[in-house]
């Protein structure tokens, strides 16, 4: 992920979340965010190897977002916020083993760069 540039954001549960796009190379940051989940899936997928019960599958989505410090005090949260995020993590789930959802606005921006991935109405 970080070779393409992306911001790993938090690990939540069952969930790890990263951005692309901010503060590098925004011009192709879904292509990169595709790339980084279509890897990491299919790695973590290689590495577990035969064992169910840490299947694993992505979700990636893009659009207008907040993306900056959250909280008060000396400790903040370099984070995103938005409709997108929540999007993005509702694919997730929906993924089935070894596999990466994306959005239809993503899917039509990258179209036949990445034909593996499927398509959700989310």
């Amino acid at each position: 992920m970080f070779e393409l540039d992306g911001t790993f954001d938090k690990a939540v549960g069952d969930q790890a979340m990263a951005f692309f796009g901010v503060p590098f190379r925004p011009e192709d940051h879904a292509q990169r965010a595709v790339t980084a989940a279509l890897w990491i899936v299919k790695t973590l997928e290689d590495m577990i190897d035969d064992d169910e019960s840490l299947r694993v599958g992505g979700g990636v989505g893009n659009g207008e977002a907040f993306i900056g410090n959250v909280s008060e005090g000396e400790v903040r949260d370099f984070t995103v916020i938005g409709d997108i995020a929540n999007t993005a993590a509702r694919l997730q789930s929906l993924a089935e083993p070894g596999e990466v959802m994306i959005m239809e606005e993503t899917h039509r921006w990258l179209t036949g760069k990445h034909p593996e991935a499927s398509q959700s109405s989310c």
